[in-house]
């Protein structure tokens, strides 16, 4: 795993001040936390693929999250090295976790900055 990266699995979705990020047929939602920084994915349908979260740091790809636990599950991952004010970009897709395919992707063209622990992202 990438330096600073965790996996917690979760019950429930908090809230999120900017929304959630869904890809395009809705079967997977990635959501920005600002407490710590994590990227919060969840696989939102049962049609046999996993849910995809690629996160952006700074306009540049920095890590392509697959949730693989199944229907209905989410995961956190931890991020809390981005330095304070830095740009974040979240897309959520589905793909196939055993060839590493994944489409059906969709953007938010900023979704916001990295505030440090404890803060909320505008």
């Amino acid at each position: 795993m990438a330096m600073g990266a965790a996996v917690v699995a979760l019950g429930a979705a908090p809230a999120f001040a900017d929304g959630l990020v869904y890809s395009g047929d809705g079967a997977a939602s990635v959501g920005w936390l600002s407490d710590g920084d994590r990227l919060h994915l969840c696989d939102e349908k049962a049609d046999g693929h996993s849910a995809v979260g690629i996160l952006y740091v700074d306009g540049v790809k920095y890590k392509t999250y697959w949730q693989t636990a199944g229907a209905n599950t989410c995961s956190e991952y931890g991020n809390s090295w981005i330095a304070e004010g830095t740009p974040v970009k979240l897309t959520a897709c589905v793909g196939e976790s055993s060839t590493g395919e994944y489409g059906n992707c969709v953007s938010r063209p900023d979704h916001g900055k990295s505030r440090g622990k404890g803060n909320v992202i505008h």
